[in-house]
């Protein structure tokens, strides 16, 4: 599996060491819901971050943050994917880095809610592609319907890093 979980560990002084597991995000979490400890061997890809070197350490691929001891995450990918956003060398679909975070208290509310958001840009890409749909209007609606969401009811919306450039 690829790095799909971040670990954000407190070090002291709003200070977070951060760490990247190998195992899939949202299967991390245990039945009872809580932060999965990290493997013997880890080590940190950052060190000493405030909160907002946390967010600057996400990955495309990670799926979840887990700030030990205060809480999990489930990191919402907001932008519409569709074949004409950025199309790579295979076509395949891409999606920009706009970014929300929704704190889950269990891997059951954190799976539904990655499939109900998965869902509705998939659809909404599909809209987009084949021209009912407005990019930008797809992309508001995605943002609608996570706030709306049942099991979104804090989102922390992190807005995308104009330096990061496009999705490798």
């Amino acid at each position: 599996m690829g790095h799909r979980a971040l670990h954000a560990v407190p070090t002291g002084n709003g200070r977070y060491d951060c760490y990247r597991t190998r195992r899939d995000g949202l299967a991390a979490f245990a039945p009872s819901g809580g932060v999965p400890e990290l493997r013997e061997g880890d080590r940190p890809v950052a060190e000493s971050r405030d909160a907002a070197g946390v967010l600057s350490v996400l990955a495309p691929g990670d799926e979840v943050l887990f700030v030990h001891g205060e809480g999990s995450y489930l990191v919402c990918r907001l932008a519409v994917p569709t074949l004409a956003g950025r199309p790579g060398p295979t076509g395949d679909r891409t999606a920009a880095t706009a970014t929300a975070l929704v704190p889950v208290p269990d891997g059951r509310r954190a799976r539904r809610l990655d499939a109900d958001l998965r869902t509705a840009r998939e659809v909404l890409g599909d809209a987009v592609d084949a021209g009912f749909v407005p990019r930008p209007m797809a992309d508001s609606y995605v943002r609608a319907f996570l706030a709306r969401h049942p099991d979104a009811r804090e989102v922390v919306w992190v807005p995308p890093d104009p330096d990061a450039g496009p999705l490798p």
